[in-house]
């Protein structure tokens, strides 16, 4: 399967603050996501992620994308997500859940722990 990484971040290398926010980023970043969910049809993130933006105003988030299979990676078994999206343990399960699902492009959005598990596992 074929996985592309998209990361919004900062020239400066910054994808969030120490705290997780992500104050910095501007809608251009959240547009560009949006076509790219729409084009994938899915897209994996992690749990800090999937939090962050969870705490984001209500005019923004993953809820939107009722169309995609939505992939929250969590080695914790009781993390627990809203409907419709689907939890995996590893970035193979999320990939495995995807072509469950039908789906032959991946759409890689998480954070640099989660990017970094993707890359080290062999998933380019």
């Amino acid at each position: 399967m074929q996985v592309t990484l998209f990361m919004a971040m900062s020239l400066n290398g910054l994808i969030a603050r120490e705290d997780g926010k992500e104050d910095f980023l501007s809608d251009v970043h959240w547009q560009t996501f949006s076509g790219l969910v729409n084009k994938f049809g899915c897209f994996i993130v992690g749990t800090k992620t999937y939090q962050a933006v969870k705490a984001w105003p209500e005019s923004f988030g993953f809820n939107d994308f009722t169309n995609a299979v939505r992939v929250i990676v969590s080695d914790d078994s009781d993390f627990v997500v809203d409907a419709g999206y689907k939890v995996a343990p590893s970035p193979r399960a999320a990939l495995e859940a995807l072509q469950a699902e039908g789906v032959e492009r991946a759409l890689l959005a998480g954070g640099s722990t989660l990017n970094s598990s993707f890359l080290m596992g062999g998933f380019s």
